[in-house]
């Protein structure tokens, strides 16, 4: 037994895995250029970051110092977080 299966073409249809030409005139969908403008921030972050760590090791010197221990703490607590924020917001803006 033997099967046989008809398919029929036209020339206007194209071909399986073709796609059909663009009429002439007929207007195509062009993307936009996508364009970010982000300020490059990061080296003042870092240098918020290296002042806050000067200050928080300043005010642990001063604690020991002084004996002083509870201001000294606070300060230090305090300059050490600004620190640590500003380290992550300039690596954020990396």
């Amino acid at each position: 037994m033997v099967f046989c299966m008809a398919t029929s073409h036209h020339s206007n249809d194209p071909l399986p895995g073709q796609t059909r030409p663009a009429a002439v005139g007929a207007k195509t969908h062009v993307p936009q250029p996508n364009i970010s403008i982000r300020p490059n921030l990061w080296h003042n972050w870092a240098r918020i970051a290296l002042r806050a760590e000067a200050r928080a090791s300043a005010a642990h010197r001063y604690g020991l110092d002084t004996g002083n221990l509870a201001d000294a703490l606070e300060g230090e607590t305090l300059e050490s977080m600004v620190a640590v924020s500003a380290v992550r917001h300039s690596f954020h803006q990396l």
